[in-house]
């Protein structure tokens, strides 16, 4: 798997679950002290993340990160 899909799977498994609780970009992204900007670009995939923030996105949406590495990676 290369780094640019794991980016885009992740951006997908994000966005869909955001999408699925019904929360915007901005209640995100403000809780994990990003723009919505930034977290516009994660979801699709062109901005490389670190594991902090893809844990705290995770914490703010309630998932467990070993679910998308099961599922993806």
């Amino acid at each position: 798997m290369t780094p640019d899909k794991i980016k885009k799977d992740f951006g997908d498994f994000i966005k869909n679950e955001r999408d699925r609780q019904g929360l915007a970009q901005w209640q995100i992204a403000d809780k994990v002290g990003i723009s919505q900007v930034q977290l516009c670009h994660i979801e699709n995939g062109n901005r490389r993340l670190d594991l902090p923030l893809a844990l705290a996105i995770c914490k703010v949406l309630r998932l467990d990160i070993r679910t998308f590495l099961d599922k993806y990676v």
